[in-house]
């Protein structure tokens, strides 16, 4: 029985009434706690709807919030979405590092700026705001001999392994052999060489995927890669005249390589469609002290700025390859890839001193042998602004190289004292020049020999 229904009956009481009273009375409080439900379901109803309806919108405002603030991502690489101090939004790009051998890379020289000295740039590398990473349009992974794709509780078949190797091996899916054969043809024409003996070869590299197509003729050999680099070989080498001659071997290394390259100049334009009008030279020595001179032509176009200047001098090289003796024996031609299909985007770039403490505080390549002992008495006698380019790299990334000297002697990789007068041995390391906020490490890969 509820209250109301305990105060009706003590009412009764209090008032005496009869039968008939009584279940006139009781029939109206009936009614009226019916429609009192009834409403009281209606207005619960309504609260329920009410609280669904705002549960509802206050979660759609929350996800539109969290959505907005979530990182974007591509299929690897995270992007900086941080806008609240200008950063425009990239991929963060990985450093690789991948050299043959074991230890550092390192030269022998009187002066670091035998070596460095015809960059463009040098000693304007911190007018450089940003630079731009490119993706190797030519990159392709190695083949891994041991690769399987077994589960762990199956049991590995070698031969199955081998031959799934092999078949990978000989595959041409990553090599255009008609657009190859074309280039080498252009080559034919351009130099009009005898082509009534052709005889054609994939060659393989990068763990045995065909990389490049090699056409063999009387008087040639003709070696087109996939990565977009010529090489020329004369079955004859070209001599220079008598009288080009010079004391100094840079001088003379470059006044050869300009020399051969007025013989081929519209040859070789015909291929490329360039005009190589810079020339950079680096210089080493032997440890008998005698000079080993290298000069590389460039092109300067669309040198408007630092950036183009940069670009120039990394790619779009050409090579004329001499002999001992200063003969001609060939031509060797990188052509630009850089385009924006490739292009991954425009990166805010470190300065020199930004470079130089990432360096002391050990974030260079390679610093996988390096005590620590030994970089506190690391000596930067260089540094340079340019681009690691190798052709087996996912990425074109600008780097800072940085030439270092650890004294007269570093404990298993040089002792100078043996060197001639002058000479000194510099190690080769290398620091990303792009900011850490775009930075994702840096990756080593090292074959031993």
């Amino acid at each position: 029985m509820s209250k109301i229904d305990k105060s009706i009956f003590k009412a009764f009481d209090y008032i005496k009434a009869n039968d008939e009273l009584k279940t006139t009375l009781l029939n109206l409080n009936n009614k009226s706690s019916s429609k009192k439900n009834k409403i009281i379901k209606i207005v619960g109803g309504l609260a329920s709807l009410t609280a669904v309806v705002a549960f509802f919108i206050f979660f759609q405002r929350m996800w539109n919030i969290i959505d907005f603030q979530r990182p974007i991502t591509n299929n690897t690489n995270p992007i900086v979405t941080d806008t609240t101090d200008n950063k425009p939004s990239l991929p963060k790009i990985a450093f690789e590092f991948k050299q043959d051998g074991q230890g550092f890379g390192g030269v022998m020289l009187k002066n670091v700026i035998e070596f460095i000295g015809d960059n463009p740039i040098l000693g304007m590398e911190d007018e450089v705001k940003e630079l731009p990473v490119y993706k190797n349009p030519y990159y392709v992974e190695a083949i891994k001999p041991m690769e399987n794709n077994a589960n762990d509780d199956e049991e590995i078949d070698p031969m199955k392994i081998k031959e799934k190797y092999l078949e990978k091996q000989h595959s041409t899916e990553n090599i255009d052999i008609d657009s190859l054969r074309n280039k080498s043809k252009s080559i034919i024409d351009a130099f009009g060489f005898n082509p009534k003996s052709d005889e054609e070869i994939l060659n393989g590299s990068f763990g045995g995927v065909p990389s490049s197509l090699i056409t063999k003729g009387d008087d040639y050999t003709i070696d087109v890669g996939n990565n977009g680099s010529v090489r020329i070989f004369f079955k004859n080498s070209i001599s220079h005249p008598e009288n080009l001659n010079y004391d100094d071997a840079i001088e003379k290394n470059k006044e050869l390589v300009k020399f051969y390259y007025n013989i081929y100049k519209e040859k070789l334009k015909t291929i490329t469609g360039l005009y190589y009008d810079g020339i950079k030279t680096s210089c080493d020595y032997t440890y008998n002290g005698d000079p080993i001179v290298r000069s590389y032509l460039y092109s300067k176009i669309q040198e408007d700025s630092l950036q183009n200047k940069i670009l120039s001098y990394n790619f779009n090289t050409l090579s004329m390859d001499l002999d001992n003796s200063g003969n001609l024996f060939g031509i060797s031609i990188i052509e630009n890839t850089l385009n924006e299909k490739n292009k991954i985007g425009d990166y805010p770039v470190i300065s020199k001193e930004e470079a130089i403490s990432e360096f002391k505080n050990g974030n260079f390549a390679p610093n996988f042998l390096i005590k620590d002992e030994d970089l506190q008495m690391a000596q930067i006698e260089g540094i340079e602004l340019n681009y690691y380019n190798q052709s087996n790299i996912q990425n074109y990334v600008p780097v800072y190289t940085i030439y270092v000297s650890f004294g007269e002697k570093l404990e298993g990789y040089y002792d100078d004292s043996k060197l001639p007068n002058g000479l000194k041995t510099y190690l080769i390391f290398y620091v990303p020049a792009i900011s850490k906020d775009y930075l994702n490490g840096i990756e080593f890969e090292t074959k031993f020999n």
